[in-house]
């Protein structure tokens, strides 16, 4: 009997030992995803920081973090942020990583973008502004009419020295948003050359946004239409041998000023199937 107490008491001392460590090990990586969402919802954005990874911790300082998050006392901003809720559905977790799927319920921007623009129709025939446009939407906010929608996202965490985190991969993000400046970069560059009629160098610019993202259509229909403009200049190129120019005479002119020019006369003649359109220019004078 004595035993089997004394086995109990030993189980009972396990558990509160494993609870105490878990104490010590400071908040769960759900406490901690909960504090990081609440805080972002909240607008307490240097709170937030403070859950985020060491990882990105060293893409993004506090100063740029809160420089992004910066509404700028925008009512409309702040009023769409009330409105966003979420609800974590699930969290797994292992020794060092956690994953999370998160129930987000937020306004549907795509509505609001069409009640905006019904507003800024009206606003402009009526004389009113953006800031008029502004506050009639804070006030649709403000009033529950706005539709919702709900997706999930999904959240990761690590287990640094100092407990849980939130893993939000800006490194990732940095690199994406570089690769997307170099692109817009890359695209301009071609349409200029293009414009300039340096083909050849508008093709590699084009040829460069494809090694960024293989997906761009507008590179590949550049490349094409760049391609298609190249083919017909050699075309008319290699025309240029059918058109014959013969009976050649060189010498001075009496024009209508009693002035003595120098001139030519010549005779062309087209031995090709194709139209030739003569375009001859002298001084400032087209013949």
């Amino acid at each position: 009997m004595l035993r089997k107490y004394f086995q109990v008491l030993m189980i009972f001392l396990a558990i509160l030992a494993i609870l105490s460590c878990d104490k010590l090990l400071g908040p769960s990586p759900n406490e901690v995803l909960k504090q990081y969402l609440d805080a972002t919802q909240k607008e307490r954005y240097e709170e937030a920081y403070s859950y985020v990874s060491g990882e990105d911790k060293t893409v993004k300082d506090l100063q740029s973090y809160l420089k992004e998050k910066d509404t700028k006392d925008s009512p409309f901003t702040e009023a769409i942020i009330s409105i966003i809720s979420y609800k974590i559905l699930n969290l797994e977790k292992s020794d060092k990583t956690a994953t999370a799927i998160v129930e987000i319920t937020s306004p549907d921007m795509e509505s609001i973008f069409s009640d905006i623009m019904g507003t800024a129709y009206k606003s402009a025939f009526s004389g009113g502004d953006e800031h008029e446009i502004e506050k009639a939407m804070t006030r649709k906010l403000e009033s529950g009419e706005v539709p919702l929608k709900t997706e999930k996202e999904t959240f990761r965490l690590i287990k640094e020295k100092d407990g849980w985190k939130v893993f939000l991969d800006w490194k990732t993000e940095k690199i994406e948003k570089e690769k997307q400046a170099m692109i817009k970069t890359l695209m301009t560059e071609a349409e200029d050359l293009r414009k300039s009629k340096k083909l050849e160098g508008a093709i590699e610019k084009y040829e460069k946004v494809l090694i960024l993202d293989a997906e761009m259509v507008d590179a590949r229909e550049g490349i094409e239409k760049v391609k298609t403009e190249i083919k017909q200049i050699e075309e008319k190129q290699s025309y240029v041998k059918n058109v014959v120019l013969y009976d050649l005479q060189a010498r001075y002119y009496e024009t209508y000023l009693d002035k003595i020019v120098p001139g030519v006369e010549f005779k062309i003649k087209n031995k090709g199937n194709r139209q030739v359109v003569r375009f001859i220019r002298t001084g400032n004078r087209a013949l």
